[in-house]
């Protein structure tokens, strides 16, 4: 896979959980919303695949905690 295109796709899985991650909230506040479990583990399922499989979010994790 071309480099420059796989550093795309990893950026877009980032935003993609981000803002998945920030919907629940903003949903609950305006129209009461409430997720249901399966919603919150297909979320922390998206964390975890982004954080133990992207490379481009291990490299921005290790500059933000300084490792």
């Amino acid at each position: 896979m071309d480099g420059d295109l796989k550093i795309k796709l990893e950026c877009l899985s980032i935003a993609w959980a981000a803002g998945n991650t920030i919907a629940w909230p903003i949903m609950y506040v305006l129209s009461g919303y409430l997720p249901s479990g399966i919603s919150l583990g297909c979320i922390a399922f998206i964390w975890y695949t982004v954080l133990k499989y992207n490379q481009t979010a291990k490299e921005l994790w290790g500059k933000w905690t300084k490792k």
